[in-house]
C-alpha cells in the first residue's frame, strides 16, 4: 500500500520571509547579529545544546513561545527551553527554525522516522505553522515505506488524535502495523500489543463501513 500523504507546496509567505536577512545559528554555533533568544535543547547525543534565534521570528510563529518569552522583553538574551518530552534533537529544532525563517524545508532529517516524529511533536507542542506540521506528517508517513522506520508506528497510533492524522493516513499506519512484525514488537508487552491490534481492527472496521 502506498502512503497517502502529499508534501505541502511552498508557503505563500515564502517570498516575503525569504527577504529577511535574519537567520538562526547552527546548533552550538556563534550568536548571529541581533539574535536575542537562546534556545536550549537537551540533545540526546550531545547534551545541552544552544541555538540562537530572534524573538520576532519565534513569537510570530508560536503563541506559546510568545507566552514563554513574556517577562523577558528587556533581556538582551532571553532563554527558551525546548520541552525534551517532545524533542531531544538539536537537528530537529534547527530544521523547524529554518522553515520559520525561510518558509522552505531544508530536508536535513531525510527519512529518519525518529527525528521526523520529534519534528511533528515539536509542531504540536508549540502550535507551529500548519504548513510545517503538514510537512512533518507527510515526511513521517512517507518514511514508513522503509521497514526500519516502522518502529514508530505504535507511538504514532497512540497519538493519532493529537497529531491530527487524516483518515487515509491513519489507515496506512494501521496497515503498516499489521504487515510488519517489527512494528508490532515495538508496541511493547503482550497487553500493549493486544491493545494495538484491537485499535487496528476497529479502525479497519470503520474504514470498511464507510465504503
Amino acid at each position: 500500500q502506498e502512503p497517502p500523504a502529499a508534501f505541502p507546496v511552498r508557503s505563500g509567505q515564502a517570498a516575503e520571509r525569504g527577504q529577511s536577512k535574519l537567520r538562526p545559528s547552527q546548533p552550538g554555533g556563534p550568536r548571529p547579529s541581533a539574535a536575542d533568544v537562546e534556545l536550549e535543547v537537551e540533545d540526546e547525543s550531545n547534551g545541552n545544546v544552544q541555538i540562537w534565534a530572534h524573538r520576532a521570528m519565534l513569537t510570530k510563529a508560536s503563541a506559546r513561545w510568545q507566552k514563554e518569552l513574556k517577562g523577558q522583553e528587556h533581556s538582551a538574551a532571553a532563554k527558551l527551553r525546548i520541552d525534551s518530552r517532545c524533542c531531544s534533537s538539536a537537528l530537529v529544532v534547527s530544521e523547524a527554525l529554518h522553515f520559520l525563517y525561510t518558509a522552505d524545508f531544508k530536508g536535513q532529517l531525510r527519512s529518519n522516522a525518529r527525528l521526523l516524529w520529534q519534528l511533528l511533536c515539536l509542531c504540536v507542542r508549540y502550535a507551529l505553522p500548519s504548513t510545517l506540521k503538514r510537512y512533518a506528517t507527510a515526511a513521517l508517513i512517507k518514511s514508513l515505506e522503509q521497514p526500519k522506520n516502522v518502529v514508530v508506528v505504535p507511538v504514532l497510533l497512540q497519538a493519532e488524535k493529537s497529531v491530527g492524522l487524516s483518515a487515509a493516513e491513519l489507515r496506512y499506519v494501521v496497515h503498516q502495523l499489521l504487515c510488519h512484525p517489527e512494528a508490532m514488537a515495538a508496541a511493547g508487552d503482550d497487553v500493549k500489543r493486544a491493545h494495538a491490534v484491537k485499535f487496528a481492527v476497529e479502525e479497519l472496521e470503520r474504514a470498511i463501513g464507510q465504503q
